[in-house]
């Protein structure tokens, strides 16, 4: 069994995350991973992303493959996962507009908590997953930094993303 550090809720052992609270549990699984390698960075008001890419950087390779991405929110039992091979657009449906998002967070409150119905997108690079606010109302935060409209931001495995006044923790896999 494994305590989850955030909210103290026992775990079957291999568990990643908290059934209680979204949290990311280490497990056996995880542990076993190669270390990432990660570029140091000057310290930047405890930012842990990187500066902003280019967009004509932003091109895949045709050899780039999908990318499994898991949103967690924290509190919330249900985790979203998707496969994300270019794009996905993040925000929260409204049955008044023809709005589609790949990524919809009204069930997690959206609408109460400042999510946009076109908020952000998620976009796989060569370098890799990117998030990019699409001029949304309330904004966007990575890890607690406010990110410029339109602008790609380097993601990193377990990074907190606020979609408005939403957190959300991002995760990724192979």
């Amino acid at each position: 069994m494994n305590k989850c550090s955030e909210c103290g809720a026992t775990q079957p052992k291999g568990t990643m995350f908290c059934d209680e609270c979204g949290n990311a549990l280490l497990s056996n699984a995880l542990l076993s991973r190669a270390p990432v390698q990660r570029e140091a960075m000057p310290f930047s008001r405890g930012s842990r992303h990187s500066a902003p890419l280019p967009l004509a950087e932003r091109k895949l390779s045709s050899d780039t493959p999908p990318r499994t991405v898991t949103f967690v929110v924290p509190g919330s039992r249900n985790h979203l996962k998707i496969e994300l091979k270019e794009q996905a657009i993040i925000g929260r449906s409204d049955a008044h507009s023809d709005v589609a998002c790949e990524i919809d967070l009204t069930e997690y409150g959206g609408l109460e908590m400042g999510v946009s119905r076109v908020h952000a997108s998620l976009l796989l690079t060569d370098q890799g997953v990117c998030l990019c606010d699409l001029g949304s109302t309330n904004g966007t935060l990575l890890n607690n930094t406010s990110l410029a409209p339109k602008q790609a931001f380097l993601l990193h495995n377990g990074d907190e993303i606020h979609f408005g006044d939403l957190l959300v923790h991002i995760f990724f896999e192979a």
